[in-house]
């Protein structure tokens, strides 16, 4: 009898979890291969590997990517079954600010591409989710993660090349991550 105390603050627990639009897809244990930095270490010290978490969901053709921790991102699947997301960031160089020009500001654009797998009926590799004629819940997913940084228009960023003493070894550059998942329980 004492346990019945319990059960008001189990259902005040689920009441108070944060509502995600879209049906789960599956959550994955994903590692991150970094394949290019163009941008050089300097100026984005790519982690290689990456590791996250991650939480794929889906309504229809309307798609959503949630990593651990971080905020939701939205976007969708093509007639092929791929998940595309994209995400633009303006970053303002400070450091980079002169008296006749614009000054520097950065466009940073990612990109993630990813295929979600079903367990092959045969036990072996997994296959395109998106191509199995059977329900297999996911297995793992597989994709590319790119990061490009450019100046944005009108945007005088020569200073933060490395020939004119800044970080970075190319203006527009770019990070490429291959990526892996592998299904794990939701979190």
């Amino acid at each position: 009898m004492v346990r019945f105390w319990l059960l008001p603050l189990a259902v005040l627990a689920l009441a108070c979890a944060p509502q995600y639009p879209g049906d789960p897809v599956g959550t994955f244990d994903v590692t991150g291969a970094l394949v290019a930095n163009s941008c050089g270490h300097e100026a984005v010290p790519a982690l290689d590997p990456v590791e996250f978490p991650v939480e794929l969901r889906a309504r229809q053709t309307q798609a959503y990517w949630r990593r651990g921790g971080a905020r939701l991102v939205s976007g969708y699947m093509d007639h092929d079954g791929v998940y595309h997301f994209l995400n633009s960031t303006r970053i303002p160089a400070p450091a980079v600010q002169t008296e006749d020009g614009p000054g520097c500001t950065l466009v940073r654009e990612e990109t993630l591409e990813i295929r979600v797998l079903a367990a092959s009926e045969d036990g072996g590799e997994p296959e395109d989710a998106a191509n199995m004629a059977s329900t297999a819940p996911p297995s793992a997913l597989a994709g590319q993660h790119t990061i490009d940084i450019r100046p944005d228009r009108d945007s005088a960023c020569s200073p933060l090349l490395v020939t004119q003493g800044g970080p970075f070894d190319a203006l527009p550059c770019r990070i490429e991550y291959e990526l892996v998942g592998a299904a794990r329980a939701p979190f």
